[in-house]
């Protein structure tokens, strides 16, 4: 089962760029001894923040580990045990920022293969995308105007 999807209804925001189904994998490794906290791992650019209930348990102790997430929130609540000589568990979950996701998966896939990228990826809140904006309109429609005034 997919963490973030429930009943069939998604429960993370929709986008047009979509990375691996918009599910991210989450890493739980057992501490070096018992009772040591359990460490998580998320790839980067999820969008989600961990709450972190994971200890470790006594050698050949069974692995119990719970993940939930409200919908329209951003942070899984992790709990439970991990055997200390347990090999490592993870659980699938639905990402909370599909765009920056798909991005940073882009740009270290274009590393990988020596391609160089500036910056890092980044989304634009709302005010930033309105500041943009209305010069791609005026550019667009001077575009258009151009093009209906041209001789085929």
């Amino acid at each position: 089962m997919v963490v973030g999807l429930s009943a069939g209804r998604l429960r993370r925001p929709v986008s047009a760029l979509e990375f691996n189904e918009n599910i991210a994998t989450l890493s739980i490794r057992p501490g070096a001894k018992p009772g040591d906290p359990a460490g998580l791992e998320l790839p980067p650019d999820t969008g989600l923040s961990l709450v972190r209930h994971v200890t470790t348990a006594e050698s050949g102790s069974v692995t119990v580990i719970a993940v939930d997430r409200l919908p329209d929130r951003a942070w899984l609540d992790v709990r439970g045990t991990i055997a200390v000589d347990a090999a490592q568990a993870s659980r699938d979950v639905a990402v909370a920022t599909p765009t920056l996701y798909f991005t940073h998966a882009l740009t270290l896939a274009l590393a990988a293969r020596g391609i160089q990228v500036r910056g890092i990826p980044r989304e634009l809140v709302r005010s930033e995308y309105s500041a943009v904006r209305p010069e791609a309109s005026r550019s667009s429609s001077r575009n258009r105007r151009r093009c209906a005034r041209s001789p085929r």
